[in-house]
């Protein structure tokens, strides 16, 4: 593979897979049972990718350069003596480094990005609900909007459902 990519472990009910996702090359993913599994997928595909890329003439993003000492895994952070003892004492109920326990709510922090675009995208369906008259996707987005409220799992198999469901819809009437 030339290009980087974000590697995610999905569950939808009780189904646990690994979704391989392209930085650069749009809609180009790999999905498996095993984090292996997806990330070869996503190599077939990013070839498949570009070959239909050269085809049909859209343009390919060049391949980002990355110097291995640009991210050396260090940089310096300033806080308050207050928030550092904190955070000390909070490394310390759990038993880790304080390293580990900065690091542990830098990545919640990051990772919890996703959660707010999915609040947007629930935000705008409730909209989409408030404006719409009785029609055939009253129910979907109610359900989606609802089931996000209670878990993320909930979320994901109203998702599927819902995109599962709408294949079959072409056109509605409001």
């Amino acid at each position: 593979m030339n290009y980087g990519f974000v590697l995610q472990k999905m569950k939808v009910e009780d189904h646990v897979f690994w979704i391989a996702k392209s930085n650069d090359l749009k809609g180009c993913v790999g999905q498996g049972e095993t984090a292996e599994e997806a990330i070869a997928e996503l190599s077939i595909n990013e070839a498949e990718w570009i070959a239909t890329a050269k085809e049909c003439g859209i343009e390919i993003p060049e391949c980002p350069y990355v110097s291995d000492n640009e991210y050396s895994g260090k940089f310096t952070v300033r806080i308050s003596k207050e928030l550092h003892r904190l955070l000390a004492k909070q490394a310390e109920l759990n038993s880790v480094s304080l390293n580990s326990y900065v690091e542990e709510a830098i990545a919640a922090k990051v990772y919890n990005l996703q959660e707010s675009q999915l609040n947007r995208l629930v935000s705008l369906m409730e909209n989409v609900y408030r404006m719409s008259k009785k029609s055939i996707l009253d129910s979907t987005i109610y359900s989606v909007v609802e089931f996000y409220k209670n878990t993320e799992d909930k979320w994901q198999k109203t998702w599927q459902d819902y995109l599962s469901y709408s294949k079959g819809v072409t056109t509605w009437k409001s």
